[in-house]
Parts: C-alpha cells; sequence; structure tokens
C-alpha cells in the first residue's frame, strides 16, 4: 500500500462536506499533531480524526494551556 504525499487538508474536507452535507460524518487523518490543525479540519466539517497515541497526548497538553471560555 502507498501512502497519500500528504494528509488531509482543510480544503479536502470542505470539499467532501460540499458533497456529503451531514449524510456522513468525514474522519480526517495524517497530519493532525497540534490542536490548531485539529481545529482547522474540524472548521472545515471534519468531525473524525485519526492521530497518533503521540499526537493526541500533545493535543491534550495544548487543549490543557488554552484559557477557559467564560
Amino acid at each position: 500500500m502507498r501512502w497519500a504525499a500528504t494528509g488531509a487538508t482543510p480544503e479536502d474536507v470542505a470539499l467532501i462536506k460540499s458533497f456529503v452535507g451531514d449524510a456522513i460524518g468525514i474522519k480526517a487523518a495524517g497530519g493532525i499533531r497540534s490542536l490548531a490543525t485539529l481545529l482547522e479540519l474540524y472548521e472545515a466539517g471534519a468531525r473524525r480524526f485519526g492521530i497518533s497515541a503521540a499526537s493526541a497526548l500533545k493535543i491534550l497538553e495544548e487543549c490543557g494551556k488554552q484559557p477557559p471560555k467564560v
């Protein structure tokens, strides 16, 4: 099996979302190593994410450093 040159991009997710709407959930995977990247993909329409355990821990640590929303 051969991997794609890049992981999911916000543009990829937005394109898929434009065709499927809310009929199916979109999973983004590959290259998601920061909270900022995850949030960009979420804003584009992804609701599931394929990330490694190490990236998940890093993202959770980043979440903990965010100021609380009031």
